[in-house]
């Protein structure tokens, strides 16, 4: 259509475009950790250190049976894995899309939005400015009750810990695939690049 609004957003109220938006990055990002912890579990360097001598003894067979399930995860693979790992990549791929830089979108910016930006409404870079909306459980800004109500509604309703992009790093980092690792980490530099 003629319209510059998207055709999936076009459906939505036009007072409600914005937050559906930021509710579907959330819904993404959750998708991502339920998925790619689905088939394959977190690493855990963790061990705990508390417990007796024999503990301490026993420690060196316990240490290196710890270290073998670790790699064993590391290398451990199956088709349904391959699979999952193959649709949180593509979502995280969608991710580092959205937060990329764009010189002609962030010249636009600079040009359209200098009295905003001086009054500290704006930020200076439209990158950060959506980093900063789509990860409303990262970084502290004001954010209406109601709307936070909205957004938490559907973590209560998964039973999840709520999640957004820069949420999602640090938890993809304890991934045993160093692919999904790797994205991860491009999208926290993403995230953070013009910060």
């Amino acid at each position: 259509n003629d319209s510059e609004v998207p055709l999936i957003l076009a459906k939505e109220p036009e007072e409600e475009r914005m937050e559906a938006l930021r509710s579907w990055i959330l819904r993404l990002c959750h998708a991502v950790r339920t998925i790619a912890f689905m088939k394959q579990s977190r690493l855990s360097f963790h061990e705990d250190t508390s417990g007796s001598k024999k503990k301490l003894e026993e420690g060196n067979d316990a240490a290196s049976a710890k270290e073998e399930n670790i790699f064993e995860k590391l290398f451990d693979d199956t088709g349904e894995m391959l699979l999952a790992r193959a649709c949180c990549a593509s979502l995280l791929n969608i991710l580092q899309e959205i937060f990329t830089h764009q010189d002609d979108i962030e010249e636009k910016w600079a040009r359209w939005t200098p009295a905003q930006q001086n009054s500290g409404h704006f930020l200076r870079s439209f990158v950060v400015e959506k980093a900063i909306f789509f990860c409303p459980f990262s970084v502290a800004r004001d954010l209406k009750k109601k709307v936070r109500v909205r957004l938490l509604r559907f973590f209560e309703d998964a039973q999840a810990e709520p999640t957004d992009p820069l949420r999602l790093v640090p938890e993809m980092l304890y991934h045993p695939d160093v692919w999904l690792r790797l994205e991860a980490l491009k999208l926290s530099c993403k995230l953070l690049e013009d910060a």
